[in-house]
């Protein structure tokens, strides 16, 4: 669906369901929907006791341990057929209701976002490695997750957007190596910063990107922008005089030293 531009596509008869029309002359999109089979399995039940024991067959007892016949069903996927689909894009009708994406509760420094002039949106998510992304040309922040830690990383590469154009730079000409690298780092800052150990997925995820080898190396020769990225969120979020002031600085000292 995402390849063909939209979040929403339904079939025809979904479509009038929900009182919208599909448009003369609208294009579908075709996906090859599974076709179900039903299996059902007769099963013999004892009655009874099923240890021997001396019965009179004079009465009925015996009937106890009759067997009787009991069924299960279940459905296996036997097989695809094409099945079209229309985008929402392409119907009229009745209004579809409209569903929130953001967390009950704000993360961590989402008013930090305003200050940079940044446009977050919350979206559901529909598939692929990605939970997110930042578009600088629209100075933009899409989830399609609320977890805290996926927030902080992108928030870090708009914030490395904003130190690397005062250092003359663009994050779009950086190695893309570099820069997830800087801003998983700073991320795990942050995270360190609200009581998060980020350390452990961070180190993995910065070495899908440059090779575990080459983790220590990278940061080393990263740290600078890695601090500088922190600063502006920092800065941003107005808490540089509050006890945070103080971690922030420490994580200067920790990179350095790396």
């Amino acid at each position: 669906m995402l390849i063909q531009g939209t979040g929403d596509a339904r079939s025809y008869n979904q479509w009038r369901a929900v009182g919208r029309q599909v448009r003369k002359g609208a294009h579908a999109i075709w996906i090859w929907a599974p076709q179900t089979r039903k299996i059902v399995n007769a099963n013999a039940v004892s009655g009874g006791n099923d240890q021997n024991e001396d019965t009179d067959t004079d009465t009925d007892t015996n009937t106890d341990k009759s067997k009787s016949k009991s069924t299960s069903e279940r459905y296996i996927i036997a097989g695809f057929r094409p099945l079209s689909m229309f985008r929402v894009e392409d119907t009229d009708g009745a209004e579809l209701p409209i569903y929130e994406y953001e967390p009950p509760t704000a993360p961590p420094l989402a008013e930090v976002a305003g200050t940079l002039g940044l446009t977050v949106q919350y979206a559901a998510y529909m598939g692929g490695v990605a939970r997110g992304y930042y578009k600088p040309s629209e100075c933009l922040i899409k989830l399609y997750t609320t977890d805290q830690r996926t927030w902080w990383h992108e928030l870090a590469h708009a914030a490395h957007d904003r130190w690397l154009r005062s250092e003359g730079r663009a994050i779009l000409s950086e190695p893309r190596a570099h820069a997830e690298a800087v801003a998983e780092a700073a991320a795990c800052v942050l995270g360190g910063m609200y009581g998060s150990d980020l350390s452990g997925n961070s180190w993995r995820y910065i070495s899908g990107h440059v090779g575990e080898k080459n983790v220590v190396k990278t940061l080393m020769s990263l740290a600078k922008e890695v601090v500088g990225t922190v600063r502006v969120i920092m800065a941003a979020a107005d808490v540089m005089g509050s006890g945070q002031a103080e971690q922030a600085e420490q994580a200067e000292l920790v990179s350095q030293a790396a």
